[in-house]
């Protein structure tokens, strides 16, 4: 009898624990938990979201040809170069058409560069902080030099670069395989041939046409007939 006993007081104790878990899994979720569950939620997805963007543009990165990377690393710090050399320009040049050329190639290639930059974010891709070391030791050489030397050099290398750099667009412009920097490198060419046009003019009326030694005996002759005015007496 007493074994009986402890079998139904043992059935009542499981199925009062049975009652209480019920009881339990049937009360409504909090407000509270509610929240943490839906912002767990957006924090995954967020972090989903983020990894899927990033993801897309590594693939964007490596579907880069090697001749579309080349282009916009050389378009990159050749624009620079001419932005930094244009600055210059403006302060050291004598003649006031080579400082109204500088100011424009500041103007025009700050314009590009932000247009570059700006395609290079939307692949994922980082372009140079700056000109290289070429360009740099050229900028170093021109700071050192003033007047009509500084104009001829100035406008000598723009005559070159923009030759240089036209032939860089058209290739790109032409067989480019990214459609965005194709475009770019088209949209860009008409500016640089106007450039062109613009550096040969300038380049020949302060003598940066001329071969070195033609150019440096102009320079001489322009200082005597300078000299010989002061020393004029006036009557």
């Amino acid at each position: 009898m007493f074994k009986y006993v402890k079998i139904i007081t043992l059935l009542a104790v499981v199925s009062l624990c049975f009652a209480a878990a019920v009881g339990y899994a049937q009360q409504p979720i909090s407000s509270t938990h509610q929240i943490n569950l839906g912002n767990s939620f957006q924090e995954k997805s967020g972090q989903q979201k983020s990894a899927q963007q990033k993801s897309g543009q590594m693939m964007n990165n490596n579907k880069l040809s090697t001749a579309d990377r080349d282009f916009a690393m050389k378009a990159a710090k050749g624009g620079m170069a001419e932005v930094q050399l244009g600055q210059l320009a403006t302060q050291k040049a004598s003649s006031e058409d080579v400082k109204k050329f500088g100011q424009r190639m500041v103007d025009d290639h700050s314009k590009a560069n932000q247009e570059l930059m700006a395609w290079a974010s939307s692949k994922g891709i980082t372009l140079p902080s700056g000109p290289d070391a070429k360009q740099k030791a050229m900028m170093d050489r021109f700071s050192k030099l003033s007047g009509a030397e500084f104009d001829r050099e100035y406008m000598k290398a723009m005559v070159k670069d923009h030759k240089e750099d036209i032939s860089l667009f058209e290739r790109q412009a032409g067989s480019g395989h990214d459609t965005d920097l194709k475009s770019f490198a088209a949209k860009t060419l008409p500016t640089l041939r106007e450039h062109q046009t613009m550096a040969n003019d300038v380049a020949s009326r302060v003598g940066a046409s001329m071969s070195d030694k033609a150019a440096m005996k102009a320079s001489k002759s322009t200082k005597s007939q300078k000299s010989q005015k002061s020393q004029t007496p006036q009557q």
